[in-house]
Order: structure tokens, then C-alpha cells, then sequence
């Protein structure tokens, strides 16, 4: 047993565990000395059942090239050689990451196991990420510095001025400035006023993305900002969007979300569905676009719109499908083909173009012409010929 060199107030206690602490008494605490915690060492040096008691310390743990790892002061810290444990009573500490302060924490108490290398605090548990601003509270902490994780289990809450989430448990990365959400996931972002629903996300903060490759449920809010304190109040409030697909990614800087993986976005008003493989929603401009197939249902007055791809203007009321695009349904059962389809699901309006036909059950009718327009609703519905087509009607008896 040695003194550290430097600092008087500083030793090294090594155990047969070989656990390294750097023992520095408090100014104020005086219920030990250097010299009485030296003697109770070497004492214990010859003991089977080494059991050390110290009052109002700070423990700190260094890698093999002298960065610091963590740092605890407690009121209280208890070695047990048989249980090769060190147990801490009220810690509240610091951990570094590459000589780096990355975490403030704080417990009701702790443990210190493996040499240094795993932290456990329990019991009101509140972690703060230094550099996001993140704050996490749960019932369970684990910190392995050399993996570079941090884990929080139990009922996790976590808040940011941008992000707040509650999750069984979550898994934050220092160096990737990533945070793991997983079993019962809910986020609810700021701006855009999102709540997301899932069993798994992944939060690229310094990306500022939120990241699910599983099913999730994401609601958004219109409204002012103000919004967002009744948004964490109620999580009955009514959404403008609901949206639901296999994976996404919701970008917080540009408020756009990727949807993938039968995706259904629905608007509550007008009641209006649509359906594709993978969307784009941009939240700013209230639009959707989708580069392969959608379909867009009218739910009141059930009509349907195929395409091969297609803009949604959700602000406007408007949709834009091009590409072999079809719109059936309707109170007469209409059938309307055309190569571009311009849809106001306000006022229920359609122009289409290119390769238009027309067909209606009842009364029986078929048009064919380059474009056409009107009301489906109604059974108004004009077809016109271009400069070198004519229109063509059957009246089917």
C-alpha cells in the first residue's frame, strides 16, 4: 500500500479484486484522516473479510492512460472484499468519456463493480447528457465506460427543450451522441407537435432524427406552440394526421418525416386515407409525396384514387396522381382512366389528362377523349378533345 503522489489528500486502496479508487476526503466531513483510512487498509490487507467504511468521500476511477472515467462523491462508501462490491449511499457524480464530461448523475444509492468498469445506481435515478441538454430519470442506471453506454431501466422519462419520451428503457452512446428508446415507446417533439408510438427508436441527436425500423404510430398536431404543453397533458388530444407504417424517420431540423413499409396517413378533415409503400411528409409545407403506387381513399363519399405516384397538398386540399391513375367509386359507381389526375378533395373536383376515359353505371355511359373535368359527385363530368382528337361517346342502353 502506497500514497499517490501529488495530492496529500489522495491514495490508492488496491484490493486483491484489484479495484483502484482515488479516495479524496471532504473538507468538511472529518470522519476519517488520510492516516486513519491508510491504517484501516493495511489492517485489512490481512483480513479474509475485508469490509471498509468511509464517510463523505469522493471515489474517482482513471483508464491506463490516466483520462479520468468517472468521479462519485457520496455520504457514504462501504467495500465488501467477499462481495467485491463498493457500495455508495446518496452518490452524485460525474462520467467522462475520452477525458470528456458526458454525463452528470445522481441516485439515492450505488454500486461500483469490476474494478471500476460498472457503475449501478437504483432508486430515483436522474442523468443528464452534457452536451444535448438530455435529462433521464428512471429507477436503474448502468454505466460501462469501457463499452461507452450508458442504460437506464425502468420506467424511463427523458426531456429536452425539443424531444420528450418515456420508454421501459434506453440505451445512450456517448461518442455517437445516440440515444436507444425501447419497449413501450412514446415521443412527443416540439416543432413539429409530433407523439410517436413504438417498441423501438433510435435518437441520432446530434442529427437531430428520430429513427424506427419497426411498426410505429405517429399523430401530428396543428395549432400553436403553446400546443405542446396540452400535448403532453392529454394524450387523447385529437390529431390533424395520423400516420402508420413498418419504419421511419422524422427529421426535427427540416419537420419532414420518411414513412416505409405499407404506410396509411390519414386526414381528419376532410376524412381522407391514403396508402403506398413509402411517403415522404413534409410537415412544413402540409404535403405527401409518394414515388411509386398510392392510393388515396375519400372515406365520406367513398371514392378511390390509384397511381403510380402522386403529391398530396393536405393545406389546400389537392391531390396530384400521375401515371396510369384511376378513380373509381362514387354514389353511381364511376370509372375514370387517365394518364394525369388532378384531385380537389375539398370540393371534389377533378381535371384529368392524357388518355382520358369515362365510364358511369348509372345512367350507362362512356366517354374517351384527352381531358375532362367536373364533379364525380354530381355525375358531371366534361370531356373535351385535343387539337388532333375527338371525343367519343357511347350511351350504353
Amino acid at each position: 500500500m502506497g500514497k499517490k503522489t501529488g495530492d496529500p489528500l489522495k491514495m490508492r486502496v488496491k484490493t486483491s479484486l484489484g479495484l483502484i479508487l482515488a479516495i479524496a476526503l471532504s473538507a468538511c466531513g472529518g470522519s476519517n484522516t488520510p492516516d486513519q483510512l491508510v491504517q484501516a487498509a493495511s489492517d485489512a490487507e490481512d483480513s479474509d473479510a475485508i469490509q471498509l467504511v468511509f464517510k463523505d468521500i469522493t471515489l474517482e476511477q482513471g483508464d491506463d492512460q490516466g483520462q479520468l472515467l468517472w468521479k462519485v462523491h457520496a455520504k457514504s462508501a462501504t467495500y465488501s472484499e467477499d462481495r467485491q462490491i463498493a457500495t455508495v449511499e446518496e452518490p452524485l457524480g460525474e462520467l467522462y468519456q475520452d477525458g470528456k464530461l458526458v454525463y452528470r448523475v445522481e441516485a439515492k444509492r450505488g454500486e461500483v463493480h469490476q474494478d471500476g468498469n460498472l457503475i449501478l445506481l437504483k432508486d430515483g435515478i436522474k442523468a443528464i447528457a452534457v452536451e444535448d441538454e438530455v435529462v433521464l430519470e428512471g429507477n436503474e442506471l448502468e454505466w460501462r465506460p469501457q463499452a461507452d453506454v450508458l442504460v437506464v431501466n425502468n420506467t424511463l422519462t427523458g426531456s429536452h427543450p425539443q424531444v420528450e419520451a418515456k420508454a421501459e428503457q434506453v440505451k445512450v452512446y456517448s461518442r455517437l451522441r445516440q440515444m436507444e428508446l425501447i419497449g413501450k415507446v412514446e415521443a412527443i417533439t416540439h416543432s413539429p407537435q409530433l407523439r410517436m408510438n413504438t417498441e423501438h427508436l433510435v435518437w441520432l441527436m446530434k442529427d437531430r432524427k428520430v429513427v424506427g425500423s419497426i411498426p410505429i404510430e405517429i399523430k401530428h398536431y396543428e395549432g400553436e406552440e403553446d400546443n405542446k404543453q396540452k400535448l403532453a397533458e392529454e394524450p387523447e388530444m385529437p390529431p390533424s394526421h395520423t400516420a402508420l407504417a413498418g419504419g421511419s424517420m422524422v427529421d426535427l431540423e427540416n419537420e419532414s418525416v420518411t414513412l416505409m413499409n405499407q404506410v396509411t396517413l390519414t386526414a381528419a378533415n376532410p376524412a381522407l386515407e391514403a396508402k403506398s409503400d413509402s411517403m415522404t411528409w413534409d410537415l412544413k409545407s402540409q404535403s405527401v409525396g409518394a414515388n411509386q403506387k398510392i392510393t388515396l381513399d375519400h372515406l365520406d363519399e367513398q371514392l378511390t384514387l390509384v397511381g403510380d405516384r402522386g403529391t398530396v397538398d393536405l393545406a389546400n386540399q389537392v391531390a396530384y396522381l400521375t401515371q396510369n391513375v384511376r378513380v373509381t367509386g362514387g354514389r353511381n359507381q364511376s370509372d375514370l382512366s387517365a394518364e394525369n389526375v388532378t384531385w380537389s378533395f375539398g370540393t371534389e373536383e377533378v381535371e384529368a389528362t392524357g388518355n382520358v376515359t369515362y365510364r358511369q353505371v348509372n345512367p350507362p355511359l362512356f366517354l374517351q377523349g384527352a381531358r375532362a373535368f367536373g364533379q364525380l359527385k354530381d355525375q358531371n363530368i366534361t370531356v373535351s378533345s385535343g387539337d388532333r382528337t375527338r371525343v367519343i361517346t357511347e350511351i350504353i342502353p
